[in-house]
């Protein structure tokens, strides 16, 4: 257990999501739920600079009206806002959601997009482990997903949304072929439309 006081400048908007406590400090420091030894009154101030840096007044999620915890309540955001002609984020049409990769076709700009929603867009790399959906790779396609998007006539772009981006080496962009990388959060936050 810990017990703490808050410290400095305080979030007024909470919870505010963070990428993960290791990559933010760029070392293990949390890992299989608890805290190793070793965390520094620095590296406390590192995460609440990045909280601080990430918030993001709750009045300008759809529907939820606070920040999502999980890929669920992400869904819930981008349906809210499409469903409720808000279409702050640029979709202008789903056309069909799945509960497999990829989550949805969308209509964006007049072009169809496959979406993949993420709570952070690290969640994308299972898929692209898994699926095996690298660039240039001379491996067999094991579904017609995969297929699609090695498919050289297949010139949908496939775009990640997520709340948190935590792709910020741009790993999973060089990657697979046509893949864009949006961060709700930032959209919102800066009045910005996903364009591709």
């Amino acid at each position: 257990m810990i017990e703490g006081q808050p410290w400095g400048k305080q979030p007024q908007f909470k919870p505010v999501a963070v990428p993960p406590i290791n990559e933010i400090l760029g070392r293990t420091i949390f890992g299989r739920g608890a805290i190793i030894p070793g965390l520094h009154l620095d590296d406390l101030e590192r995460i609440r600079s990045e909280a601080l840096e990430r918030e993001l007044n709750p009045d300008l999620v759809p529907y939820l009206k606070r920040e999502p915890l999980n890929e669920q309540e992400v869904l819930a955001i981008v349906v809210a806002d499409v469903v409720g002609q808000q279409k702050r984020l640029g979709i202008d049409e789903i056309i069909w959601a799945r509960t497999r990769f990829p989550d949805m076709l969308v209509r964006i700009g007049g072009r169809e997009v496959y979406l993949e929603l993420e709570f952070d867009s690290l969640g994308f790399w299972d898929h692209i482990e898994k699926k095996q959906l690298r660039r240039n790779s001379d491996k067999r396609c094991n579904s017609k997903w995969e297929a699609r998007v090695k498919d050289e006539e297949d010139d949908r772009p496939v775009a990640v949304l997520c709340w948190v981006d935590g792709d910020e080496d741009q790993d999973m962009r060089d990657r697979v072929r046509n893949l864009h990388v949006f961060s709700i959060q930032s959209l919102l936050r800066e009045g910005r439309k996903i364009e591709l």
